[in-house]
């Protein structure tokens, strides 16, 4: 019936209002069947039953507008089918005899005392610290140009968010509710993620705007190639078989599920795309992220410090700091990932080979329209547990050893499995004399590298995509004179890796899950080191295993606390206050050392939302031309709906494009009419619109230059700090 009435609502005139309201409803009610099931499978607690049913709730709805987006197109009516399909699903679940709602655990179990006493008082100074920290971040906003948000956030913002960390870790370590301290942790990442969100007026990062540039065109029906059905198909031959190119691309079907669950709640509750891009990756992880943490550490220990701990620790590291702010294919799919990961293990502990198959199945279905990587780890994973348990089942001494020999022939054979994915994408192996002559040394290499956690890749475009624990450890981004006393990478990287190692070694409670924890943070570090040292390219897919690195380095972390605790060298309080200081100037040195990468302006945006108005009007064909730098074409192609993709010039591999990069530098630099037509011969169309700012003009020719220009192009539209000419050669 909500359904039906949101149909009605939309297609009749979309009242904003009516749309939220409905939507909500729409959205709670399932999550309250969910959460119950939900405590069937995985024995939630109570508290925690809606919050995980909502998450559910959500990326069902994603999964369900993946499908059509996946094979062909998507329109309204097919999120009516999805939203009534899974109502009646889930309803009709919830009637099963297996699920019936039981009284689920309290989070109160897990009081496990030993901590300290801290006072109400606390509390009101992490209230005061955070609406502070709250206060200067949004007196940061800008739509400037600038190369990091710690160019305008201010250094005392710093400071506040050490206190506020101290607290916080100190109220991990005490006696107070398990509850109110996972809410503070909850708030603590909602404010340290929105440092992206927050500060940028146009959003965070570059790739954004080709996704959102898709899903506007998915919401005007034009399906996405490749696809599966009507006259655009496409087929790929492999060896004497002819397959379509959609089902074996991996592109695709890693975008489908983000862009449907974009979509759908665009069309629920009636907000543009760009802002459910700007904030939907940010309130996921944010909010749902430290708690999935919470579920996966009961996995392996049921102490209270431990859960909150993990639940804590992903706001130390930065690559959960980064994407976890921003709604990117790679933090969405690794939150399933975390979610199916969670789902199979206790699948394997519950003993049922019916309930194990079904979950597995059903896990590996929704995770083929997720980001494929996290497929490919997956299977990984389900193999190794099922090996493990075979190993720890088995009772005669030769099927156990015949067992141990398959696990580690499967160990190192997914050694090589990430390097064969990167293969695929054009990387190729060095000469096996270089790797012989190097080994030694470049095993030295890697390991000082994870030690100080310094890049592991080399970064031709100055990209930072593969630091486990600090973003750079190199240029101080912030205007912080703390920062600059000494080399704080140097000294909390190592004490770090040194934690980490200790919760790698010792193998206490549940072995099992940890030993093939290690196991995976082995195959992941081999496969990283192979890339590096051993191949030539990109390595793409070795590069996006960052986060599950630091999702299992933080496990190992936590683990790694606890043994430190455990020691009780020192009094209660004096480890409860040294814990507090290395984990507060740990976040705080790591969060200042990046995000750094130029974004669109909004003087940029403001340019691409105008030029494409003129376009609509002024051009028939489909043939355009825009000569400008990668950022406004970014926004332009994110403004137009993939109307005009990368200005109308040609992209090559690795959306590499020399022919327009050599005509921009020369407009900036000697601009001359032989240039702009060449830009028309190049793209094909009739006029091109030329685009440049003043700091990408020779500085010390810029006043004769935009003379040139003038002279050669007429008058610019002048829109913030963006010139705008439009050369038309008929008109001449």
């Amino acid at each position: 019936m909500v359904s039906l009435s949101w149909w009605l609502n939309f297609s009749q005139g979309r009242i904003i209002w009516l749309s939220i309201l409905l939507s909500g409803f729409y959205l709670i009610i399932n999550a309250i069947w969910l959460g119950q099931i939900l405590n069937k499978i995985i024995g939630l607690e109570k508290e925690l039953e809606l919050i995980f049913g909502l998450f559910l709730i959500l990326f069902l709805v994603g999964f369900g507008l993946a499908i059509p987006i996946f094979f062909f197109k998507v329109l309204p009516i097919y999120l009516l089918i999805v939203l009534l399909f899974l109502t009646i699903v889930i309803s009709g679940l919830t009637k099963l005899k297996y699920f019936s709602p039981t009284e689920a655990a309290s989070l109160n179990q897990f009081e496990d005392g030993g901590g300290i006493n801290v006072s109400q008082k606390w509390l009101v100074v992490f209230g005061v610290l955070f609406f502070l920290s709250l206060f200067f971040l949004i007196k940061s906003r800008t739509g400037a140009f600038i190369l990091s948000p710690w160019q305008v956030i201010r250094p005392y913002y710093l400071y506040l968010w050490g206190l506020l960390t101290f607290i916080l870790v100190l109220l991990i370590f005490s006696k107070r509710k398990i509850g109110q301290i996972l809410l503070l942790i909850i708030l603590a990442s909602l404010l340290l993620h929105a440092y992206l969100p927050i500060v940028y007026q146009t959003g965070f990062g570059g790739d954004k705007w080709r996704h959102l540039g898709a899903e506007r065109s998915l919401i005007n029906g034009e399906p996405y190639l490749p696809v599966l059905f009507g006259e655009q198909v496409s087929m790929k031959k492999i060896g004497p078989i002819k397959i379509p190119e959609v089902l074996i691309v991996g592109n695709k079907n890693s975008y489908v599920n983000m862009w449907g669950l974009t979509i759908a709640l665009s069309w629920l509750f009636g907000f543009d795309v760009f802002w459910i891009d700007l904030l939907l990756g940010y309130l996921l992880c944010a909010i749902f992220f430290p708690l999935l943490l919470f579920k996966f550490g009961q996995l392996l220990s049921r102490r209270k410090k431990f859960l909150l701990l993990l639940a804590f620790l992903p706001l130390c590291f930065s690559p959960f700091q980064t994407y976890g702010s921003i709604t990117m294919p790679n933090s969405f799919g690794f939150l399933w990932f975390v979610f199916a990961l969670l789902l199979i293990i206790y699948a394997f502990r519950s003993g049922s080979k019916k309930y194990l198959i079904g979950t597995i199945v059903l896990a590996i279905l929704l995770s083929y329209f997720n980001y494929i990587l996290y497929l490919i780890l997956l299977l990984e994973i389900i193999v190794l547990a099922f090996v493990s348990k075979r190993i720890s089942l088995s009772r005669r001494p030769l099927s156990k050893t015949i067992w141990l020999i398959l696990l580690v022939l499967i160990i190192f054979g997914f050694f090589l499995v990430i390097p064969a994915a990167d293969l695929v994408s054009h990387n190729t192996f060095k000469n096996l004399a270089f790797i012989k002559a190097n080994l030694f040394k470049d095993i030295i290499d890697f390991a000082k590298r994870i030690f100080l956690s310094q890049p592991i890749f080399p970064r031709p475009f100055n990209m930072e995509q593969d630091n486990w624990l600090f973003t750079q450890v190199t240029q101080n981004l912030n205007r912080s004179i703390f920062l600059k006393l000494i080399r704080w990478s140097w000294i909390l990287a190592p004490i770090t890796i040194v934690l980490i190692w200790w919760g790698f070694i010792k193998q206490k409670e549940d072995g099992g899950t940890k030993k093939l924890f290690s196991i995976l943070l082995l195959i992941i570090l081999v496969n990283q080191f192979i890339a590096t040292y051993f191949m030539n390219g990109n390595h793409i897919f070795n590069k996006r295993l960052v986060l599950l690195t630091a999702f299992l380095m933080m496990i190992f972390l936590a683990l790694g606390l606890i043994n430190w605790w455990d020691l009780k060298i020192f009094s209660t309080k004096a480890r409860v206050v040294s814990a507090a200081v290395f984990l507060s100037l740990l976040l705080t040195m790591v969060y200042v050392s990046g995000p750094q990468m130029q974004t669109v302006t909004s003087d940029e945006l403001r340019a691409a939302q105008y030029l494409w108005q003129k376009l609509q009007v002024n051009n028939t064909g489909k043939k355009y031309c825009v000569l400008a730098n990668t950022w406004p074409l970014l926004a332009l192609e994110g403004v137009s709906g993939r109307n005009i993709v990368t200005g109308g010039f040609p992209v090559y591999f690795e959306y590499a494009q020399p022919e327009r990069v050599q005509l921009f530098d020369n407009i900036n630099k000697n601009p001359s009419l032989k240039d702009i037509n060449r830009a028309l011969v190049i793209t094909g169309a009739s006029s091109c619109y030329v685009m440049t700012e003043d700091r990408w003009i020779y500085v010390f020719k810029k006043s004769q230059i935009l003379s040139q220009l003038n002279a050669i192009l007429g008058q610019p539209e002048k829109i913030g700090d963006v010139y705008l000419w439009h050369y038309q050669p008929s008109a001449r």
